[in-house]
């Protein structure tokens, strides 16, 4: 079936539930549909243009690894290939291996963060991955992430956005060294060797408060909308997986991703509303589809649009499933300024503590990397 039209009905089958706030984060989950839990033939006989989509899903679920789960059960390896912009991997698990824009990998020369969807075939011997280096300050140990040194993050749900405008090259690499800079100052942590992780270790305290905030609805929740408010502006990402037992593995760290973004701004409130949700969501259906082959297996999709309401987004799909969805929506208005693509930096030079309060920092460096940028066309 057509990618397009596979996450235009992916995307009508999502509801979102009531919205859940802690002073400037708002999150709205995405459950999955009722289709899941009525007689599937009556609703496939009523619903014929949903039923190869979800009448696949529902009775056979893509069995595949996370990326975590593969560094866990030492069934993936990883090699440094001498470019900082390119990891070797090999899939030994038999099994396909989800690996999301965002993620990044703890371990070998540099902390890496990952630029590409990808499902990565247990066939092929090698596969070359894209990714930013998100330590700039450091390059030794040895090429290979050994399992001692090999953990999972995700990065700041800004960081992965600011980088997605041209993430390709030197460039898109010097956009995410800024970018993490910019996280380390504003949430006052410093860094030798400029290490993304180091913004979420530096607050972890601070991070586990905010998570705590928030319910993760099991064996029904598929994704999230969140909003961040910076005292300015408010942006939003969006990020949607297939199938529960997937969203239950990654839901820590994207709760995470959001949080850190803010601990950034001195701000106690947030304006958002499960309503608010849905038209997000739904406005990822007016976004334009450009469809090309992944790195690996499935098609990678990348969604955009542009003024009034900005989109820039990645799709996932394979063997007829969206498998990830993940966004930053900019909506235009009159009366508010909102954003999904990250914060504007030019009206703030202060840093080293949550942005308005007004005092100056020198930086130092998981999950930072501005999301607009990493899904913005390459």
């Amino acid at each position: 079936m057509n990618p397009e039209k596979i996450i235009k009905e992916t995307l009508k089958g999502a509801k979102c539930d009531k919205v859940q706030k802690y002073k400037n984060l708002a999150i709205v989950p995405i459950l999955t549909s009722d289709f899941y839990e009525m007689d599937w033939h009556k609703f496939a006989e009523h619903n014929p243009q949903h039923a190869m989509i979800f009448g696949e899903f529902k009775r056979d679920p893509i069995n595949y690894l996370t990326l975590e789960e593969a560094l866990k059960e030492n069934v993936l390896e990883i090699h440094e290939t001498g470019n900082v912009n390119n990891l070797e991997v090999r899939n030994k698990s038999g099994k396909e291996i989800l690996v999301v824009k965002g993620e990044y990998v703890i371990g070998g020369k540099q902390n890496r963060m990952i630029t590409v969807n990808a499902m990565l075939d247990p066939n092929a011997k090698r596969i070359q991955i894209p990714v930013h280096c998100v330590e700039q300050g450091r390059w030794s140990r040895p090429g290979t992430f050994q399992a001692q040194m090999r953990r999972v993050s995700t990065a700041p749900s800004s960081l992965r956005s600011k980088t997605m405008k041209s993430f390709s090259g030197q460039s898109g690499q010097n956009q995410t060294w800024c970018g993490v800079s910019e996280v380390l100052g504003d949430v006052g942590v410093r860094s030798n060797s400029s290490d993304c992780d180091q913004a979420f270790e530096g607050r972890k305290e601070d991070i586990s408060d905010v998570v705590k905030k928030f319910t993760y609805f099991k064996d029904k929740q598929v994704g999230c909308v969140a909003a961040v408010n910076t005292g300015q502006e408010t942006y939003f990402f969006v990020d949607m997986f297939d199938q529960p037992k997937t969203m239950e593995q990654q839901y820590e760290r994207l709760i995470t991703s959001y949080a850190i973004d803010s601990l950034r701004y001195n701000t106690d409130s947030v304006k958002f509303s499960k309503a608010d949700g849905q038209k997000l969501v739904n406005e990822l259906m007016s976004a334009d589809p450009r469809v090309s082959n992944s790195l690996s297996l499935g098609k990678d999709v990348e969604l955009e649009k542009g003024h009034p309401n900005e989109i820039y987004g990645a799709a996932l799909v394979h063997k007829d499933v969206m498998v990830y969805l993940g966004a930053n929506i900019k909506l235009d208005s009159n009366n508010n300024r909102t954003r999904m693509d990250g914060p504007n930096r030019n009206n703030n030079t202060n840093h080293g503590t949550p942005r308005n309060q007004g005092s100056a920092y020198t930086t130092g460096n998981s999950m930072l990397i501005s999301r607009g940028d990493l899904f913005r066309r390459r």
